[in-house]
């Protein structure tokens, strides 16, 4: 008997904790459907609460219900139809009836449901005001780039939506700003030093600079080869930059190898070693030097694994240690530095025949010395050079001159037609020279033959 007691006891217990708890989430549910969503709850919500009333879970069907399970089964489905509702409140919704639940509830019986016309308040959307288009006026300035498009810089007209200049390319601009970009190329290409003031290009580093503080090795962004620039060029834009690089390098540099890359910006990369002299003299122009850089090197733009290597006639930070021991070597006597000088040609002056190979006299650049150099020598650094002074020994003019020809350094120059032209008609008439010559000595042998044949004869 105490047996059946106490499992009577239990189980009105565990109806009663049950009853409670479908209780206190009807009453969430129904707080939910009148207060948060008021006129604009969707009818599936309201039915889910009224299988919650009915016991009937939206999931699985009756067989499979226990009175426990449907609570939670509708709170799964509860973040769906939050999601529908939402996305329905920001849709303006048409006047329906909807479902009103009476406030009569009670556990196990069907709530019959009132169908009333809930008046809706109509949502007024109005349309958002687009921002006014930017309308540009002209061009001001250009930023040029090697390796990508050149970018303008547009004005357009003030208002309080848009800043009144911007960067514009090309491709992304329209079509009566592309009509503004080409009026401006067109002032450029008429007026070159209008061109030099509005053309602007974009600093990426300085890599050198000279002993007398005023000229600047510069990469640019866009561009392959560094320039040397004078210092009152790059003011006052990049002022802060010039000063870190002369605070920094001003300082003793780290002695052998390339030293340890501290900032790109800032760290002096140092020469390796001097592989070549070109040696000017009293010219008054400055010696130009072949040095080697170390591999990786923004000095130079270098394919694959070439070495980094270029002339340069600037004593700066970053050669001046490789110069300075090359020059020591020189006043030594090594042999190997004075083989690695060269000369700059100024001019030939005269040709002979040396044991059937063809030399030149050639006057070097800043020196009053003068020396016969083979003909296959000149033709490895200097063919342009002796080309013209080949054509101009045929018209009579015996000397040639030319300010920048460097001897071992070949220059890409082409002779213009004319002179190929006059060359063919001179070796023309030359040809037709030497064959009334040639005839004219074959007469006079044969002449002399007979002569001597008839002395003979007679004799």
């Amino acid at each position: 008997m105490d047996n059946n007691n106490g499992s009577e006891i239990t189980s009105e217990f565990t109806i009663a904790t049950t009853n409670t708890l479908e209780q206190n989430f009807f009453k969430g549910l129904s707080f939910l459907a009148e207060n948060s969503f008021g006129d604009n709850l969707d009818v599936s919500l309201r039915i889910l609460i009224i299988n919650l009333n009915q016991n009937l879970s939206p999931f699985k069907p009756e067989s499979s219900f226990t009175s426990f399970k449907s609570p939670m089964n509708c709170l799964k489905l509860f973040p769906r139809l939050w999601s529908s509702n939402k996305r329905q409140l920001s849709t303006p919704i048409p006047k329906t009836p909807i479902l009103q639940l009476s406030p009569s509830y009670k556990l196990g019986l069907m709530p019959t449901p009132k169908l009333v016309n809930i008046k809706q308040e109509e949502q007024s959307f109005e349309p958002k005001t687009p921002f006014p288009r930017k309308k540009a006026t002209k061009v001001i300035k250009r930023l040029l780039y090697e390796d990508r498009p050149t970018y303008y810089l547009v004005v357009f007209e003030t208002t309080n939506f848009c800043n009144s200049q911007q960067w514009l390319h090309k491709e992304k601009a329209r079509p009566y700003i592309v009509k503004l970009i080409e009026e401006f190329e067109f002032k450029l290409s008429k007026d070159k030093k209008l061109a030099e003031d509005l053309t602007e290009y974009e600093v990426e580093a300085i890599l050198d600079r000279t002993l007398c503080k005023n000229i600047y090795l510069v990469r640019w962004v866009g561009w392959k080869d560094p320039t040397w620039e004078k210092r009152h060029y790059l003011l006052p834009k990049y002022e802060s930059l010039l000063s870190q690089f002369d605070a920094y390098n001003d300082q003793c540099l780290p002695i052998g190898g390339e030293g340890i890359l501290i900032n790109q910006n800032i760290r002096v990369i140092e020469a390796i070693k001097v592989i070549s002299k070109l040696d000017r003299g009293d010219s008054g122009q400055p010696n130009s030097y072949l040095l080697e850089w170390p591999k990786g090197s923004d000095r130079v733009y270098t394919e694959g694994s070439e070495k980094v290597q270029s002339w340069e006639d600037k004593i700066s930070l970053g050669n001046k240690k490789a110069i300075e021991k090359f020059e020591r070597s020189l006043k030594r006597g090594v042999k190997a530095a004075k083989e690695a000088v060269q000369f700059e040609v100024e001019c030939i002056e005269n040709r002979h025949r040396k044991s059937k190979e063809i030399e030149y006299l050639v006057k070097w650049r800043g020196y009053d010395k003068h020396d016969w150099i083979q003909r296959n020598e000149l033709l490895n650094c200097c063919q342009n050079l002796v080309k013209k002074y080949e054509i101009n020994r045929l018209d009579g003019k015996r000397k040639t001159t030319e300010n920048s020809h460097k001897f071992n350094r070949l220059k890409n120059t082409e002779i213009p037609k004319e002179l190929i032209i006059k060359f063919k008609k001179i070796g023309r008439r030359l040809n037709r020279r030497m064959k009334k010559l040639r005839n004219e000595q074959i007469r006079k042998r044969r002449l002399v033959r007979q002569k001597q044949q008839i002395k003979s004869d007679k004799n």
